[in-house]
């Protein structure tokens, strides 16, 4: 999914470019405390942020609203972050003490 009519940042122009080139490159790479290793490829990061973008498309959210996250540091809290700016809204990142 190009984004002509909506601004992204670069992060996300540079990673659909590379993802139509060299697909299955790893993007991400995920570890928690216990030592288990997650990667996620190009691809599959494009295909989950776009997929959070539509969920938030279709629930009404667009350019300019504020988006509140309240995520631990996961592979998925990237494709959200992803997600959101597509959309053109303005994350507002929280922490949780």
């Amino acid at each position: 999914m190009k984004s002509e009519n909506l601004i992204a940042p670069e992060f996300y122009n540079i990673t659909d470019e590379i993802a139509q080139f060299d697909s299955e490159k790893t993007a991400l790479i995920w570890q928690n405390e216990a030592g288990d290793v997650k990667e996620w490829s190009y691809h599959h990061l494009l295909e989950q942020a776009n997929g959070f973008a539509n969920v938030m498309k279709d629930a009404g959210i667009g350019k300019g609203d504020h988006v509140i996250v309240m995520m631990p540091r996961l592979l998925e809290t990237y494709a959200v972050y992803m997600g959101i700016w597509l959309t053109g809204a303005i994350i507002i990142p929280a922490r949780s003490f």
